[in-house]
């Protein structure tokens, strides 16, 4: 026998997004990805017999702090989607691909900024998620910290970046 009982789920998704020279050739289908993933966990979701309450997306792009300075890092507060559909889709579509100097770039950092993210915590059945897109590989935490913008709250290493 079937049940009309439909599980609920508050929803946190952050998007760490290499924003780099090197991503220039894929920028826009991430991007298009990014901007469609709303549709698409729904009816996922749906299918499942199973209904998000609440769906926030945040975006973090990341370049690297010492080539690229004011630059580096986009941070974003998180939207409530569907009511912030154009807020979101403005700042998805502002996104652009430069930069970067040298091969490895700041995702480890991109990654520590969303892990500290201000998640939901209301109601039992919550998610977390963390996507990331880059083609790079990562400088240690902690390169880049004596440009002005870099966090002086940042992990101090790879086993604190663990911890958090």
């Amino acid at each position: 026998m079937a049940s009309n009982y439909q599980l609920t789920y508050n929803v946190d998704i952050v998007f760490v997004i290499d924003a780099t020279g090197s991503m220039d050739n894929v920028i826009q289908m991430v991007k298009d990805n990014v901007l469609h993933f709303y549709d698409d966990v729904t009816n996922a979701m749906r299918k499942n017999n199973k209904e998000i309450s609440s769906l926030r997306i945040k975006i973090i792009a990341f370049r690297d702090y010492v080539a690229d300075g004011e630059d580096a890092m986009m941070n974003t507060d998180f939207f409530n989607l569907p009511a912030q559909s154009r807020e979101f889709s403005e700042t998805v579509q502002s996104i652009e691909a430069f930069g970067g100097g040298d091969e490895p770039e700041n995702g480890l950092e991109a990654l520590a900024y969303a892990i500290r993210s201000k998640w939901n915590t209301e109601r039992t059945r919550r998610r977390q998620v963390i996507v990331v897109w880059s083609d790079a590989s990562t400088h240690p935490l902690g390169y880049g910290s004596t440009v002005p913008n870099y966090s002086p709250q940042m992990a101090r290493d790879f086993a604190q970046l663990t911890d958090w």
